[in-house]
């Protein structure tokens, strides 16, 4: 289960095959590659950056400021033989550094002040 909205291309769709549509589409939209490293603020239970990294090759470091969260997303990782694409990092986002092919959050500006939007958003888009 996902934190947010499920995608619908397909009326007839269940609740989790709408899930897993949207995370392709989500995937689709940052046009993905094998190999490359992908930065994901707040990453919650983990569930996109495994996705990402099963189904599009890609190496994924993923911050979350939850203790119980990050758990969780390493102990899948691990029981997904993913643990070599996937770093999962208690950290704020705001702490984010390097350099990245790809950046990816959502549902996260929700809780952002709007006075934060510069820390988190692209400086060039």
């Amino acid at each position: 289960m996902q934190y947010t909205c499920a995608y619908f291309p397909n009326r007839d769709m269940t609740l989790e095959q709408a899930q897993v549509a949207k995370l392709h589409h989500v995937c689709r939209k940052l046009e993905l590659k094998p190999g490359d490293t992908v930065v994901e603020a707040d990453c919650d239970w983990g569930g996109l950056a495994r996705f990402m990294a099963k189904h599009y090759g890609v190496n994924v470091k993923a911050y979350n400021i939850s203790k119980k969260q990050i758990k969780y997303a390493r102990f899948r990782a691990e029981k997904e033989n993913l643990s070599e694409q996937l770093e999962y990092i208690l950290d704020d986002y705001r702490n984010i550094h390097g350099y990245f092919d790809v950046f990816v959050s959502v549902g996260m500006l929700e809780h952002v002040a709007i006075r934060d939007y510069s820390v988190c958003l692209p400086v060039s888009l």
